[in-house]
């Protein structure tokens, strides 16, 4: 199926769950986590089993050396020969497809097929940026970390139909409000690309959401009682904006704009040389034999530093700052 490049927004609803329905989610993100972790494990052991190719790595060498000279004709071919070498170990996204698949029959009560694309595709991912050199490393998911589930279409799978979510016989209804005007807007103009459930963690246990993905623009927000908009929609202009550590400026027709990102970053520095300074005079002061005659802190022994009770008011509350010159302290 081919990648949409359309425009898209999601649209994120509070799922109405009772215990049983909860239950059986719980039950199904844990068998995706373990479809995750073995896609990801079976993938890291072929790309070990790849770094071992001596063709495999002799045709890197040739690439790079390609890449120095600037010959894109010998860096075009040395890619296609890498692609065919990692076809052969099963490190495309389609042949991770088809593991995951063989995979799901056991749990296909559960997960539908395009679901457990979706996981082998997340799993592509990592392994891709490894793979071409923009990743470090992949981990698996632990027991619970896994937040959401997703579909490739609204029509199979977890599919959205007026006001319930539709997956593997679990009906579940969404909670919509009467007033909530941009949701209904956007329910009714734009057509629902496919399917998102998130799960989330709270006080008093997990809680699910449906989030859909909607093709095209966004509809206004408006004030619920008047219908309104809530903001007056400016004309579309161009503008340019350049962002920077401390600073950002815009540019546009009407003029030019630069802000300063946090003016208020230099009363904060000021604020700190000054406690800084102050917890420093409190330690001297109560910890002479701590120091050498030229101020540093004595090193080669186990230090005992004592604390004022002005010191102790001052420091902040994540706890006292450590010693000058880097001691070694211990509280009494």
């Amino acid at each position: 199926m081919a990648k949409s490049k359309t425009p898209s927004f999601v649209v994120e609803l509070r799922l109405v769950t009772h215990q049983n329905e909860s239950a059986v989610l719980d039950k199904r993100f844990g068998i995706a986590e373990r479809l995750y972790n073995k896609t990801l494990f079976h993938a890291r052991t072929q790309l070990d089993e790849l770094y071992k190719n001596r063709r495999y790595r002799k045709t890197l060498v040739e690439r790079r050396m390609a890449i120095q000279a600037k010959d894109k004709m010998r860096e075009t071919a040395c890619n296609k020969e890498l692609h065919a070498i990692q076809k052969t170990f099963g490190l495309t996204e389609y042949a991770l497809h088809a593991y995951i698949g063989r995979m799901r029959l056991a749990y296909g009560k559960h997960i539908d097929s395009f679901t457990a694309q979706k996981i082998a595709t997340t799993v592509w991912q990592s392994v891709s940026a490894l793979l071409y050199g923009k990743g470090k490393q992949v981990r698996f998911k632990k027991f619970g970390q896994l937040e959401s589930m997703e579909g490739k279409s609204n029509g199979s799978g977890i599919r959205f139909k007026g006001d319930r979510v539709e997956w593997n016989g679990l009906v579940l209804p969404v909670k919509i409000r009467v007033n909530d005007l941009f949701v209904q807007e956007s329910l009714a103009q734009h057509r629902v690309k496919y399917c998102r459930i998130v799960r989330k963690a709270f006080t008093g246990g997990n809680r699910y959401f449906l989030q859909l993905v909607l093709e095209g623009i966004p509809p206004v927000k408006r004030v619920n009682n008047t219908g309104h908009p809530r903001r007056n929609p400016s004309p579309p202009q161009a503008v340019g904006m350049d962002i920077g550590t401390s600073t950002v400026a815009v540019a546009g027709a009407d003029g030019v704009l630069l802000k300063e990102l946090f003016p208020e970053g230099k009363t904060y520095d000021r604020a700190i040389r000054r406690l800084k300074r102050q917890l420093d005079r409190s330690r001297r002061a109560t910890n002479p034999a701590n120091f050498n005659p030229d101020g540093t802190v004595k090193r080669g022994g186990t230090l005992t530093w004592v604390r004022s009770n002005h010191y102790l008011n001052a420091v902040p509350l994540e706890g006292p700052l450590p010693p000058s010159g880097g001691g070694i302290e211990n509280s009494p």
